[in-house]
């Protein structure tokens, strides 16, 4: 029933996708080894030029360790020391679990290559932010936590069971719209450093749409099986990526707050936030 669903599917989407998101030349699943992969091409009208977003296969593990020890600013992002365990945890597992939301290779190929060669700028990692289980706080600050809490339910995503009962876990729940509770979508960028910010930018425009594509088609988070209400990526203060997202709509919120999602020794990791909600489009 799956594969003939999916069968429908692939035939499908080509001629949907050309009439509601003229950017969208291609975008196809198939089922290779047990694995639910993708490949969506973006194009560009004005440039002519195709970002490909393709479900990282187990050939790809030393191209994406070498992309991580490439990164000119290694904080935020995953460590090439942990590599092994979230490349089967976080997108061969994810794939066998027929979900979206893994790790994909980043190409582009120009309109002017006869031969359709591809240049890799790189991979994207898309998962979920958690947005429950977060203490209050931490020793010596009670209240370290409330920054997060507080933007998870200044975006809509969660809310308190009741007003007067505080901040803590057990007061609060994820909002619920319709048959889904709402998420957030992560969308991490991990660009070689020859990247351009042009290139840059357009990949993001790609991998946000994706997202938006997905949440129309009730395509879930993993882990917790929510429906995306935002994208969102969190990334040191310093990273160029942040502009890329900006220029694609994304709010940037540098709360100090935010420090507390990964702290050192009890120390804060200085981070910012980039949000934006998911569009869906007829």
């Amino acid at each position: 029933m799956f594969k003939k669903a999916l069968l429908l599917m692939s035939v499908a989407l080509p001629f949907s996708f050309s009439q509601s998101f003229a950017s969208w030349e291609t975008l196809e699943e198939s089922e290779t080894d047990g694995r639910h992969t993708v490949k969506a091409v973006w194009k560009n009208a004005e440039t002519q030029q195709k970002y490909i977003l393709e479900s990282a296969d187990p050939t790809s593990y030393e191209a994406y360790t070498a992309t991580l020890s490439s990164l000119l600013l290694k904080t935020g992002y995953p460590a090439v020391e942990s590599a092994e365990g979230r490349f089967q945890a976080q997108n061969i597992a994810r794939q066998k679990a027929n979900n979206y939301y893994h790790l994909y290779t980043l190409s582009q190929q120009s309109e002017e290559d006869v031969e359709e060669t591809t240049s890799l700028l790189g991979f994207v990692q898309f998962g979920r932010m958690p947005t429950l289980r977060y203490d209050e706080g931490v020793p010596g600050n009670l209240h370290a936590h409330h920054p997060i809490i507080q933007k998870w339910m200044s975006l809509g995503i969660t809310k308190q069971k009741a007003e007067g009962d505080g901040l803590k876990d057990d007061n609060l729940e994820r909002i619920q719209e319709g048959d889904f509770k709402r998420g957030i979508a992560m969308i991490l960028p991990l660009f070689n450093p020859e990247v351009a910010q042009e290139q840059k930018e357009e990949s993001i425009k790609a991998c946000y749409e994706l997202v938006c594509e997905w949440t129309k088609g009730k395509n879930l988070l993993p882990v917790e099986a929510t429906l995306p209400y935002a994208a969102i990526s969190l990334l040191h203060p310093d990273d160029s990526n942040i502009g890329a997202f900006a220029a694609n709509g994304f709010e940037v919120d540098r709360n100090e707050g935010f420090g507390w999602f990964y702290p050192k020794e009890e120390v804060p990791q200085p981070r910012t936030m980039i949000t934006r909600f998911v569009e869906i489009r007829e």
